[in-house]
């Protein structure tokens, strides 16, 4: 098959490359503004999916003798496995060898770095901080704590909230306490890493750092929003209020979400305390569904 021929852009290959990542971020532009109605954890979700669902899309074996494929009314001209090779030589499939070594270097280099990311944030805290452990907190003294630090939350499966000993005693550490509790909750860390190192994968597809922005984001007004259920709406907002302006106040290493880190939008944090906290509704259940319906088809027409 020659490149002239525009069949090629249907191969597995091209698909998982391009299309897969580019309909993935399309789906997510258009319904912004609709997911932006959802409570906080759920649009967290949302974005979370859109982010994985293309390098999940990788995941998926090349088994054409599957039942559920052999169920299908339709056979797809090529199985969206990439293991299914395009067969000959010549130009056409030495872009495609070349399309395939990007797309999984890519990946492999993504996640090795946000792992990197994650052990050199959990080595900051262990021997810069030297936190004690009080309870499930780790409480960083006054002799070890950087200027301006405040609270953060660090590891992937079993995360700690660290926060500084100054912090705790003030007045709002209750509340920003709640918060990194609440990504702990969560398991914020692991899920930011994943979806951030996934999105990061497809360097080449415009709108991935808008969508690396809304994840972010979207964690910590999840976070914000299981605070106020715990301290209240007022104790959160002030909290916020006091370290918008502490340019200190930031996460030590990325990935690692802090309570006022200067790179989210608290702007928009901000906004979403001022109005009252949403309930789950029937957009939201309605949503829930069209998202898993639109999951198991994509893993039928996968499989």
């Amino acid at each position: 098959m020659m490149l002239a021929d525009p069949a090629w852009l249907g191969y597995p290959q091209v698909v998982l490359a391009v299309w897969a990542p580019l309909v993935s971020l399309s789906v997510w532009l258009l319904a912004r503004p609709l997911l932006a109605r959802l409570r906080p954890t759920d649009r967290f979700r949302a974005v979370v999916a859109t982010g994985l669902a293309p390098v999940l899309a990788l995941c998926v074996p090349y088994l054409p003798a599957s039942p559920l494929r052999q169920a299908l009314p339709w056979r797809a001209p090529i199985a969206w496995g990439i293991t299914a090779a395009a067969g000959g030589s010549g130009p056409l499939a030495a872009l495609l060898d070349v399309v395939v070594v990007i797309v999984l270097v890519s990946v492999a280099t993504s996640f090795g770095l946000g792992m990197g990311s994650a052990v050199r944030a959990w080595w900051w805290v262990r021997r810069v901080l030297q936190p004690r452990k009080v309870g499930a907190m780790l409480v960083v003294g006054a002799d070890r704590c950087p200027p301006g630090f405040g609270a953060c939350t660090v590891g992937l499966f079993r995360p700690r909230v660290v926060v500084s000993q100054a912090l705790l005693d003030s007045p709002h550490g209750a509340a920003v306490v709640e918060h990194e509790r609440a990504h702990v909750a969560a398991l914020h860390p692991l899920w930011i890493l994943l979806a951030v190192c996934a999105v990061r994968a497809w360097w080449w597809c415009p709108g991935r750092r808008a969508l690396t922005a809304e994840i972010r984001l979207t964690a910590e007004l999840s976070a914000d929003d299981r605070a106020r259920q715990v301290v209240g709406r007022a104790a959160v907002a002030s909290a916020l209020a006091a370290h918008i302006d502490d340019a200190g106040m930031r996460a030590p290493v990325r990935h690692v979400p802090a309570f006022a880190d200067r790179r989210l939008e608290v702007e928009a944090r901000a906004e979403s305390l001022r109005a009252p906290r949403r309930r789950p509704g029937r957009l939201a259940t309605g949503l829930s569904g069209v998202l898993a319906t639109l999951v198991v088809s994509a893993v039928v027409v996968l499989l």
